[in-house]
């Protein structure tokens, strides 16, 4: 049986983009033995493989380009990750890879270098020995069933919204002749060019998502609005320009 798979995108479960792809790793261990008891003993099966949607009836497949089979024997560990590109992902300037112990792991994240670059890395999917998950993609098809591979988001996205108050509630300025205008809105002091690992956890329990600070640390200032936006007493989301941020590393605050 060929391995296939099903992809899930972030918090909605929304169907992964079909002209998306994303990057696949697999471990096999012989019958008898589990992920997270024996997962040092785990042998790799797949490499590095880029999965995209092959959309052949009456299957609908997400698939590498080479074909990769089910052992008869036997189970496998999976993990992926991706940039959610129409082309093999890729990050820059760092380097991606995957270990029994830690999962996916990612040597320096730089956002300068991967501006707003969507990085989401799907959880581990344990002891598979077949296709099993099938999913809908929303047009009326229907994908082959194949190994569920369920996306999160590893960096965070940021929303700044905008309204005028006065005395604690929200004021409209208009009849006072007063105007706000925001011009820009800058983060200092940003944490970047950190290490990821998605660092698994045994059962069912989420992945950590691990960033850890370089030594000595690497701060940056990134634009997150630049324009002439009027502020109401409607709370409104602020529109990025093209060379603003809205993608950072997640971070850690200081006590103060």
């Amino acid at each position: 049986q060929e391995i296939t798979y099903q992809t899930i995108d972030t918090k909605a479960a929304s169907s992964f983009a079909s002209n998306r792809h994303f990057t696949s790793y697999a471990y096999m261990l012989p019958s008898g033995k589990t992920w997270d008891s024996k997962f040092s003993e785990g042998s790799a099966y797949i490499a590095d493989a880029d999965i995209y949607y092959h959309k052949t009836a009456p299957n609908y497949e997400w698939k590498a380009e080479k074909t990769y089979y089910w052992p008869k024997q036997g189970s496998l560990t999976f993990f992926a990750w991706s940039t959610y590109t129409t082309s093999k992902a890729s990050l820059t300037g760092a380097t991606v890879s995957c270990t029994q112990a830690k999962g996916i792991q990612v040597d320096k994240f730089d956002i300068e270098q991967n501006k707003n670059v969507d990085f989401l890395v799907a959880e581990v999917a344990k002891d598979k020995k077949a296709n099993e998950t099938q999913h809908a993609d929303g047009s009326g098809n229907t994908w082959a069933k194949g190994v569920p591979t369920v996306f999160k988001h590893a960096l965070s996205k940021l929303v700044f919204k905008v309204v005028t108050v006065k005395g604690g509630t929200e004021y409209n300025y208009t009849s006072d002749n007063v105007t706000f205008t925001v011009k820009s809105i800058k983060l200092k002091g940003v944490n970047n060019n950190l290490a990821y690992s998605q660092d698994w956890q045994s059962g069912n329990t989420a992945s950590k998502h691990t960033w850890t600070d370089p030594v000595p640390a690497v701060e940056i200032e990134v634009p997150v609005f630049t324009g002439d936006y009027v502020a109401t007493n409607t709370a409104t989301a602020l529109t990025p320009a093209t060379g603003n941020y809205s993608i950072v590393i997640p971070q850690s605050f200081d006590s103060d």
